[in-house]
């Protein structure tokens, strides 16, 4: 697993709307997320639900071949922050979010607060 160590730079410093515009890219999302999940109880949370709705999914984005929408990956930071406290959710957020930020009002909403 490839994880960046710097972590006050966020991961997609210099994609801003233009997410996923090259492969690298995406390849560097995939890592990241990679480097959350691993941290995350994979049947719990709403990691778990994620896993056992749309593993397919799932794998896609951790393979590079998609991005999950914001809604996901915030969701997976309540579940960081269940775990580990709220410290280390808002620096992951500020590293994802410049990529997974809804870029379009069709955006679904995100999970409900709280737990699954």
């Amino acid at each position: 697993m490839v994880f960046s160590t710097d972590r006050s730079t966020p991961v997609w410093r210099e994609l801003g709307d233009g997410c996923g515009s090259t492969p690298g890219q995406v390849r560097e999302f995939a890592n990241y997320l990679d480097g959350l999940l691993a941290r995350l109880d994979q049947g719990g949370g709403w990691c778990g639900v994620f896993w056992q709705r749309d593993p397919d999914g799932m794998q896609a984005c951790l393979d590079g071949r998609e991005v999950p929408p914001w809604d996901v990956v915030e969701a997976l930071l309540q579940d960081l922050a269940a775990e580990y406290g709220p410290g280390p959710a808002i620096q992951e957020k500020d590293r994802a979010a410049p990529c997974t930020r809804p870029r379009s009002p069709r955006s679904t909403p995100g999970p409900a607060a709280g737990t699954p």
